[in-house]
């Protein structure tokens, strides 16, 4: 994606991420990734910690069965919570990395906004 057509690129759906199914981690590595999920029943998925700060990933659930639950084991929050349950469909969840510590090399992962997730 190059600066000059980044709302092109995002209209076109060019950031889609595959979702890798139950009890598998979602990995993203590059900013403006969306997770389209998809539940056959109940599942879960585990995110990995982010490579670098400022990295945009959207979750959204497309299709329920049941709920998924989504595993940031560094947490998301000043709350400490360190879990997402898509209760139904377009439920949503964005995410935003950012340092573990100022000026530190490892990354966490914060909810920048939720609609319709439960936090735990």
């Amino acid at each position: 994606m190059s600066g000059h057509r980044i709302l092109q690129d995002l209209a076109q759906g060019q950031n889609s991420v595959l979702d890798p199914g139950n009890g598998k981690e979602i990995k993203a590595d590059r900013s403006f990734q969306i997770v389209n999920l998809v539940s056959a029943g109940a599942e879960t998925r585990t995110i990995t910690d982010p490579t670098k700060d400022g990295i945009v990933l959207a979750l959204v659930c497309v299709t329920y069965v049941g709920d998924i639950v989504v595993t940031c084991p560094a947490g998301i929050n000043q709350s400490g919570n360190s879990t997402i349950t898509f209760n139904g469909a377009n439920d949503l969840a964005i995410l935003f990395s950012v340092p573990k510590s100022p000026g530190g090399t490892a990354y966490r992962w914060r909810l920048w906004l939720n609609d319709g997730c439960t936090l735990g």
